[in-house]
């Protein structure tokens, strides 16, 4: 399951992209393969057949009781429940349509940076620049709800000592 989320949706090209910087080589392309259509395929295609032939559980001839299978089922669902339960937080945390939600809920931060890059000068430098220039439009913004609070302190103190 996890590997169809992280090629679906994380991307399998970025996938790619964080192992060859963390290695310092790309996986062949038959990985890339194998992790966006044949493991997929195949894990979909056993957890179609687990439902499809599904038998009550039996140990040594005897069958479980209803309400053992019932612990069982219910302890696998509450073992997933907070995978799409923390999707739906999410998507319903964001503003606008449906598709802006997800887009926003699934597009990394551009803040973000790896503790080690191993990329080359140029992809280096235009990482630096974006993050720098995120890092002073928070200063500033910032450094304005400062300048805000500092005023409405300042105009306080003016009331209150000409009181």
């Amino acid at each position: 399951m996890e590997v169809a989320i992280i090629s679906w949706i994380y991307g399998v090209d970025r996938l790619m992209s964080d192992i060859r910087m963390m290695l310092g080589f790309t996986p062949s392309i038959v990985i890339k393969i194998s992790w966006k259509f044949i493991a997929p395929t195949i894990i979909l295609s056993l957890w179609l057949l687990s439902y499809i032939k599904y038998e009550a559980v039996r140990y040594a001839g005897q069958y479980y009781p209803a309400w053992g299978e019932t612990i069982g089922w219910l302890l696998m669902v509450i073992v997933l429940i907070p995978i799409p339960g923390g999707a739906v937080i999410k998507l319903l945390s964001q503003t606008g349509s449906v598709a802006e939600r997800y887009r926003a809920a699934t597009t990394p931060s551009s803040l973000w940076v790896p503790a080690i890059y191993k990329e080359d000068e140029e992809e280096r430098k235009s990482l630096r620049e974006r993050v720098y220039g995120d890092v002073l439009q928070l200063n500033d913004e910032r450094a304005h709800d400062d300048v805000l609070r500092l005023n409405d302190e300042r105009v306080s103190l003016e009331v209150h000592s000409s009181v």
